[in-house]
């Protein structure tokens, strides 16, 4: 089998890294290890902060992501000196607002947005009806778009040539077969890597 991209994981970043290279004009196939796609996003509570939302514009809230960042410093004072945590916070509260759109445009709905102390304006959104949600509105995008979705299958290995990953090496219905990556492989998965 070749595709462009491969997405190992099959989580919200997995679903979200191969709905973003299709969208590019990738072909895209999504491996996930268990049954069913998920991940830890499955199992989370299902809550999302962010700013500039149809629900707090629906309920008279003027926000901004810089104002999130701000208060980001609020939970984590002990770490508040960390160059590459302040970064990775400005990123989210830049991208989260576009993140509960598109959600929003795949047929999500959010409960919120609600005080989440120390947020100095409402900004949490609980995903209805819970955090299987995420997953369910996102494989049925990424399925519309043409990812291709392989579940009971393990990736074993990346296959590398001359410095390159090419390709993975799966376990699949009690055999093993290798999936070569014409543009990259994206590794989106917790835990200790078998690969």
């Amino acid at each position: 089998m070749r595709t462009d991209v491969i997405v190992v994981g099959g989580g919200g970043t997995g679903v979200a890294a191969a709905i973003g290279a299709r969208s590019r004009g990738a072909s895209v196939v999504l491996l996930e290890k268990n049954e069913t796609l998920g991940g830890t996003t499955a199992r989370s509570i299902g809550s999302i902060s962010a700013t500039q939302t149809s629900d707090q514009r629906r309920m008279g809230i003027t926000d901004t992501p810089a104002e999130h960042f701000e208060d980001m410093g609020k939970f984590s004072q002990h770490h508040a000196d960390r160059a590459d945590n302040n970064e990775l916070a400005r990123i989210l509260c830049e991208h989260v607002p576009e993140s509960v759109r598109l959600l929003e445009e795949w047929g999500a709905v959010f409960l919120g947005p609600m005080d989440e102390h120390p947020h100095r304006k409402p900004r949490m959104h609980q995903i209805m009806p819970n955090s299987a949600a995420y997953i369910f509105h996102a494989q049925k995008r990424a399925r519309k778009m043409g990812v291709e979705i392989l579940t009971r299958a393990r990736a074993r290995k990346l296959i590398v040539n001359d410095g390159e990953v090419t390709g993975v090496e799966i376990e699949r219905n009690g055999g093993v077969e290798v999936i070569e990556a014409r543009r990259g492989v994206i590794l989106a998965k917790i835990g200790r890597a078998h690969v």
